[in-house]
């Protein structure tokens, strides 16, 4: 911000008064704009909502024992030099403040948005793949479903499956209609898929388990005897 102030002789007259002006001008920097400072993330990483990032920030010739990191929307926790794990409840924008301890006060140095993304749900598979064309040989191989679900960074972890339904179609006939309870097939699963022929559907719904938002269950699979 620059601040100005004037000075000028009034024995010259309002005439003369351009040339006699005397300007001395103070000009104040911000912090923010004098100290260089980062706050960023893993280059890559995706933000998301109820998972926990990585958060360097560093502030050009303060320690990182003087630096103080707020934020508006989620929470920060010092794991480091100059590291913090960072968790925030809600997609949207949040914006990340570094200010500087000085003494019993705090001088804010800059700030930083970021965007937080929607936290994928929970999702299950079998043999990998969460649907699509696969030979019988290879699905009758399969003991059942798993499920994983989304930790942080590009982490997944496995997660429970407790019960499913399996559906097995002919063209528009129905051959089998199955609750399966837990994640592997049960004797009376396994016997339904032996009769499995070419072009037959198989249908895997109403999947429950996992951490899941919403009404609780899990994407569909739908798998194509070949």
């Amino acid at each position: 911000m620059l601040k100005c102030k004037i000075y000028y002789s009034s024995t010259f007259g309002p005439i003369l008064l351009s040339l006699r002006v005397f300007v001395f001008c103070i000009l104040f920097q911000s912090v923010a704009s004098a100290q260089k400072f980062s706050i960023s993330f893993p280059i890559g990483s995706i933000i998301y909502q109820e998972s926990e990032s990585l958060l360097t920030v560093l502030i050009e010739g303060v320690s990182c024992d003087n630096t103080v990191i707020k934020c508006h929307q989620g929470l920060v926790s010092m794991v480091g030099r100059c590291e913090y794990i960072y968790r925030c409840k809600r997609s949207g924008l949040d914006t990340v403040e570094a200010f500087i301890r000085k003494n019993q006060h705090l001088q804010r140095i800059g700030q930083q948005v970021f965007s937080i993304k929607e936290r994928p749900l929970p999702k299950a598979s079998m043999a990998g793949l969460e649907g699509g064309i696969i030979k019988k040989g290879a699905f009758l191989a399969q003991q059942g479903i798993s499920g994983s679900w989304f930790v942080g960074g590009n982490h997944w972890e496995n997660c429970t499956i407790e019960s499913f339904n399996l559906l097995v179609l002919q063209g528009d006939k129905i051959l089998s209609n199955i609750h399966n309870e837990g994640n592997y097939f049960t004797d009376e699963t396994k016997v339904a898929l032996k009769i499995l022929e070419h072009g037959d559907k198989v249908l895997i719904s109403n999947i429950k388990g996992c951490p899941t938002r919403g009404d609780g269950k899990l994407k569909t699979l739908e798998f194509e005897i070949d």
